[in-house]
């Protein structure tokens, strides 16, 4: 237990970014002790009038101002070395600033997957196989041919500088998103999947018949117009967004699938999606 106290108190400092605290010694009064110890026998020792005990001894005269440079003296008088030289200070000083980078870098990751965890979306897995298939445009286009047509739809957005840019970026995240979600559940080769295959694993995992999609009488979409952003309309079915697409819409309108809130992530520019 008093391990773990300690282990604690280290990692406070450490995210507090504060050094570790040494125990302060009460250090001797240096120019007190000079005054009342050293002048008299300096001087006696410069005049010859100390010997050792043999004529050919040398007695260098003690200086204090020396010995401070590897050490101090406490108020008894004892000598104490310091704790390494100069570059053990500094590689001290480096450690500790590295502890402190490192932990920085521990709360900023901490922090990012915290905000993926929140902003992560959540499909039942019959839910995110349907709108998988709204991102199929016909029935030999797979999953990874339709992430390459909306990396092309995302070029050309930015080269023609167009407000449907971020709704592409949304339409990428999203069906990123769905494939992450069926990988996790076992649906494992999902890039190759097709229209055909899509709606083979929508019919073993659909519920009952509750579920089934009508295209003509279900209502699943939200549409708002480009240059009308805060006003929605809808819902309307696949067979009414599908005849639309085609004859009224013209590119200029932004989705939503019908259970995600009204958020700006979650509209998708219409281009990403086949209604039929």
């Amino acid at each position: 237990e008093d391990e773990d106290m300690f282990l604690s108190d280290n990692y406070n400092q450490i995210e507090n970014h504060e050094k570790p605290k040494k125990p302060k010694i009460q250090l001797l009064d240096v120019a007190k002790f000079k005054k009342e110890n050293l002048a008299e026998l300096n001087s006696s020792i410069e005049n010859g009038e100390v010997q050792g005990e043999e004529e050919d001894v040398n007695i260098e005269p003690f200086n204090i101002d020396n010995e401070m440079e590897h050490g101090v003296f406490d108020k008894d008088g004892n000598y104490i070395e310091k704790e390494g030289n100069g570059d053990d200070e500094l590689q001290d000083d480096e450690e500790w600033m590295n502890n402190v980078i490192d932990t920085k870098k521990i709360n900023q990751i901490e922090k990012k997957e915290d905000t993926k965890a929140q902003n992560s979306r959540f499909y039942m897995v019959h839910e995110a196989l349907v709108l998988l298939k709204f991102f199929l445009i016909d029935d030999v286009n797979t999953v990874l041919q339709s992430l390459g047509r909306l990396n092309k739809l995302r070029k050309m957005a930015i080269s023609e500088n167009s407000k449907s840019l971020k709704y592409i970026i949304y339409g990428i995240e999203l069906l990123s998103d769905l494939i992450n979600i069926l990988e996790s559940k076992g649906f494992n080769g999902i890039y190759e999947y097709n229209r055909k295959k899509v709606q083979e694993a929508i019919e073993e995992e659909r519920l009952d018949d509750s579920s089934k999609v009508d295209d003509r009488k279900t209502k699943l979409w939200s549409f708002k117009w480009l240059s009308k952003l805060d006003q929605i309309h809808g819902l309307y079915t696949n067979y009414e967004m599908s005849y639309w697409q085609k004859t009224y819409f013209q590119n200029n309108v932004i989705v939503k699938f019908h259970s995600e809130p009204d958020q700006d992530e979650n509209w998708i520019h219409i281009s990403c999606l086949n209604f039929t």
